[in-house]
C-alpha cells in the first residue's frame, strides 16, 4: 500500500562503508570547505525564512501596534530621550542627506553583517561559531518580539508629524522601493535589528582581533546606523537600546550553552528537536499519546494467548527497542529534555484489562480513557495492555507511547519487533537524495510558502479542548480503496481527506458553507523499506506536516475528491514539508523557556483544524504472541484547539480507520469513523459507472 506522503531525507548509513583512509588532499579540503560554506549560507536562508514566516503568518492588530508605539514615544518624553521628532524634521529638510540615509538604512546593515560573518568564516574560524550562534540567537529573539508584540515605528504613528524618509526617497531594495515590499514587516520596530546587528558587528570585530582600523569602522557603522534609524522615523531610541540588549542576551545564552556543554550538562542524551516539540506542546488537556489497537484472532493461535505469553515476547525482544529502556528527563525552564537510561519493569509496562461485558464498543471506551491520561515520566513512556474477550475468539493488544518516542510509522516499526515473522534486517543503502545545502535552500523557500498560506478557516467545533476523548474505529476492504485512488488519478490520502470532509459536512451542517477543513497531514522522511526487508525500529519523529484543504460545502463525493487532489497536488510538489521540518528544528535552537510558547504558537487551531494521517501497513500476514493480527487501528494525539484526529492503516487487506476527538467539542464523533467509511464506499459507488470498475460488497466493522 504506497499511500504514505513522503519527502526526501538523508540516506541511512551505507553498508560496507570504507574504513578511514589517508588524510584528504588539497582538492578534497577545498571541496569540503565549499560544502561547509553552502551549509552556512543555507542556515542563514533558514533564518530569513523564519522572518518571512513571522511577516506573513502574524495577523497584526494595527490598533495595538500603534498603541505600543505611542507608549514608547510617551516614555521617551518622560525620560527626555525623544529626539526622533527633531531628527526626522531636520533630515526631511535635507533631501540629499535624506536620500543617502534612506539608502544606508535599506542596504548597509545587511551587507555589513554578512560580510563580517563571511570574513570570520574565511579568516577567523575559531571565532566564527560564537559569532554565528549569537547572530542567530539575537535574530530569533527579535523575531519572537515581532511575533508577540508588533509595534508601529514613529513614521506610522497617526498625527505624530513624522516624515517617512525611506518611502519618500524609495531607495533600491527597501520596503519603500516596492522591490521587497511584500516581504517587509513594517511593524517590527521593537527591537531594532538594524542596531542589534550593528552592535554584533562591533562586538565580534573586537573578539576576533580586528585591526584598529577595522574596529573603528565597525564602531562608525554602529553610530551611523543608530542615527539613521532614528532620523528616518523607523525606530525609537528605546528600540536601539533593545537591539543592544538582545545581542547581550544572545551572548549570555551562548555562554550558558558553552559552559553547560562542558560542565553542567545533565545525564543522558538530548531529545531531538522534532521529538521535544511534542513534549513542549503537551498540556493537561492536550496529551500526546500515539500507538495502536491490534485485534488478535485467537481461533487460529498456535497455543494459549494470555498476559504471561505477551510478557515473555516483550521481555525477549525489548533489546531491539532502545526507547523502551529510556525515560524522559525534563524539559525544564532552562534545560532541554534528555533521554536517560532506565530499565523497564515488564510487569509494570505490560498489563491486562478486562472489559466490563466485553465487546468492541467497550474496547473503544477503554482506549478513549487511555488517550486522556499522561504517561508516567518517571518510567519509560510506553505501555501495552492485553485485553482478553473482546469478542468470542478475539482479544486485543493496545499499545500507547508518548509522541516523543516516535511518529506514526515509527510506532509501527517499533512494534513490529514484537511480531512474527520477525522483521528482517534492512538493506541500509537508500535512494539518492539532494545534498544538504540544497535541502536547506529548499527549506528556506518552503518556510516562505508556508507563511503565504495564511490561517485555517475557523470551524464551528474548534476551540479550547477539554481533555475528554472519544476513540472510535471502523474498517472497509483495502483493495477497492486502492482502486478508487488509481482510477480517479488521486491518492489514498486524498480519499481519506475527502471522506473526512464528507463525514464532517453531514455531521456539522451549520456554519460550514464556504469554508474548508485545513488538515495537517504527516509527511514521512523515513526511507522506504527495501523489497524483502523492513525498516529498522528507528525511534524519533521523522515527519513534517503538509497542510491540505478539504472543501466542506455540499457537493458530489467524487467532485470533493477531485477538488482535494487538485488543491493538494501543487503543495505536494512544493518544498513546504521541508520548510515545516526546518521550523521545528529552528524552534529547537531556542532555550526551553522560549521553545514552549513558540512551539504552542505554531501547533494549534489557527493553522489547521484536524490531523489526518494515512500509513502503509505490512504486505505480509503477521502475528503477535502466536495469534494472527486481524486489524490494527492507529491512535493519534490532538493539538490545542484541534479537536479531531483521523488515522488510517492498511492491514491484512483492510483499510482500518480510527477517529480520536474531543468528546465535548465534537459530541457526534462517536459515529464519525463509521461515516468516514460510508463516505469512502459512497465514492466507490459513485465511480461504479467507470469502465471496468469492480463491484465491491460491504465489509464494515465498527467499534
Amino acid at each position: 500500500m504506497s499511500t504514505t506522503e513522503r519527502i526526501a531525507a538523508p540516506a541511512a548509513g551505507r553498508a560496507g562503508a570504507a574504513a578511514a583512509g589517508p588524510a584528504p588532499g588539497p582538492a578534497a579540503r577545498r571541496t569540503a570547505r565549499a560544502r561547509d560554506g553552502l551549509r552556512q549560507l543555507a542556515f542563514g536562508l533558514l533564518i530569513w525564512g523564519g522572518y518571512l514566516l513571522i511577516t506573513h503568518a502574524v495577523a497584526v492588530d494595527l490598533g495595538a501596534a500603534v498603541h505600543r508605539g505611542q507608549l514608547l514615544l510617551a516614555a521617551e518624553r518622560q525620560l527626555r530621550l525623544a529626539v526622533e521628532p527633531a531628527a526626522d524634521s531636520w533630515l526631511a529638510h535635507h533631501r540629499s542627506l535624506g536620500r543617502l540615509a534612506a539608502w544606508e538604512y535599506a542596504t548597509t546593515y545587511i551587507a555589513t553583517t554578512f560580510a563580517v560573518l563571511g570574513w570570520l568564516w574565511w579568516r577567523r574560524p575559531a571565532s566564527y561559531r560564537w559569532a554565528r550562534n549569537t547572530l542567530a540567537g539575537s535574530t530569533l529573539l527579535a523575531l519572537a518580539c515581532f511575533y508577540l508584540a508588533p509595534t508601529a515605528p514613529p513614521r506610522l504613528l497617526p498625527g505624530a508629524g513624522f516624515t517617512d524618509i525611506v518611502a519618500r526617497v524609495h531607495p533600491v531594495l527597501s520596503w519603500g522601493g516596492g522591490t521587497v515590499a511584500s516581504t517587509a514587516d513594517q511593524y517590527a520596530a521593537m527591537p531594532s535589528l538594524h542596531v542589534g546587528w550593528a552592535v554584533w558587528v562591533t562586538v565580534v570585530s573586537l573578539r576576533a582581533g580586528a585591526t584598529r582600523l577595522g574596529y573603528s569602522l565597525a564602531a562608525l557603522h554602529l553610530a551611523v546606523t543608530t542615527a539613521v534609524v532614528v532620523a528616518t522615523g523607523n525606530h525609537y531610541v528605546l528600540d536601539c537600546l533593545a537591539g543592544a540588549v538582545i545581542v547581550a542576551i544572545a551572548a549570555g545564552m551562548e555562554r550558558i550553552r558553552t559552559v553547560a556543554s562542558s560542565r553542567w550538562r545533565p545525564a543522558g542524551s538530548r531529545v531531538a528537536a522534532a521529538d521535544e516539540f511534542f513534549l513542549q506542546v503537551e498540556t493537561p488537556t492536550v496529551q500526546q499519546p500515539v500507538g495502536g489497537v491490534a485485534l488478535l484472532d485467537l481461533t487460529r493461535a498456535d497455543g494459549p494467548v494470555d498476559l504471561a505469553r505477551l510478557r515473555r515476547v516483550v521481555r525477549g525482544r525489548i533489546g531491539r527497542m532502545p526507547r523502551f529502556q529510556q525515560r524522559l528527563a525534563g524539559p525544564s525552564r532552562w534545560w532541554h529534555a534528555r533521554w536517560v537510561p532506565a530499565a523497564a519493569v515488564i510487569d509494570e509496562h505490560v498489563l491486562e484489562y478486562r472489559l466490563p461485558g466485553g465487546g468492541r464498543p467497550a474496547l473503544a471506551e477503554f482506549v478513549s480513557r487511555l488517550t486522556e491520561q499522561q504517561l508516567d515520566r518517571d518510567r519509560p513512556p510506553w505501555r501495552l495492555w492485553f485485553v482478553p474477550e473482546v469478542a468470542p475468539g478475539q482479544a486485543a493488544v493496545v499499545a500507547v507511547m508518548h509522541h516523543a518516542v516516535a511518529d506514526g510509522l515509527g510506532v509501527v516499526d517499533i512494534l513490529r519487533q514484537l511480531f512474527d515473522p520477525e522483521l528482517p534486517a534492512p538493506e541500509l543503502a537508500g535512494p539518492a537524495v539532494p545534498s544538504r545545502p540544497a535541502r536547506l535552500a529548499l527549506a528556506a523557500t518552503g518556510i516562505g510558502q508556508l507563511a503565504r498560506d495564511g490561517f485555517a478557516d475557523r470551524l464551528p467545533y474548534t476551540g479550547r479542548l477539554t481533555g475528554e476523548r472519544t476513540f472510535r474505529c471502523a474498517r472497509t476492504p483495502l483493495a477497492p480503496v486502492l482502486d478508487l485512488a488509481r482510477r480517479t488519478g488521486t491518492r489514498v490520502t486524498d480519499v481519506l481527506l475527502a471522506a473526512t470532509g464528507e463525514a464532517l459536512a453531514r455531521l456539522e451542517c451549520q456554519g460550514l458553507a464556504g469554508t474548508a477543513l485545513r488538515a495537517a497531514v504527516p509527511v514521512t522522511t523515513r526511507l522506504p523499506a527495501p523489497a524483502g526487508t523492513g525498516r529498522a525500529a528507528q525511534p524519533g519523529n521523522l515527519t513534517a506536516a503538509l497542510r491540505l484543504d478539504v472543501p466542506l460545502a455540499a457537493m458530489d463525493p467524487l467532485d470533493r475528491l477531485r477538488a482535494v487532489h487538485a488543491a493538494a497536488a501543487p503543495r505536494r510538489r512544493s518544498p513546504r514539508p521541508l520548510g515545516a521540518a526546518a521550523v521545528i528544528r529552528l524552534l529547537g535552537l531556542l532555550p526551553p523557556v522560549l521553545h514552549r510558547p513558540a512551539a504552542r504558537s505554531v501547533y494549534r487551531g489557527r493553522h489547521f483544524g484536524a490531523i489526518v494521517s494515512n500509513m502503509p501497513g505490512p504486505s505480509v500476514p503477521l502475528s503477535l504472541a502466536g495469534a494472527p493480527i486481524q486489524d490494527v487501528y492507529p491512535i493519534l494525539p490532538l493539538a490545542e484547539r484541534v479537536p479531531l484526529g483521523v488515522g488510517a492503516l492498511g492491514w491484512a487487506g483492510q483499510f482500518c480507520v480510527s477517529v480520536t476527538a474531543d468528546a465535548v467539542r465534537l459530541p457526534a464523533a462517536g459515529s464519525l469513523a463509521e461515516r468516514i467509511v460510508e463516505a469512502i464506499e459512497a465514492m466507490q459507488a459513485a465511480a461504479g459507472s467507470m469502465p471496468g470498475w469492480p463491484a465491491a460488497g460491504p465489509d464494515r466493522v465498527a467499534g
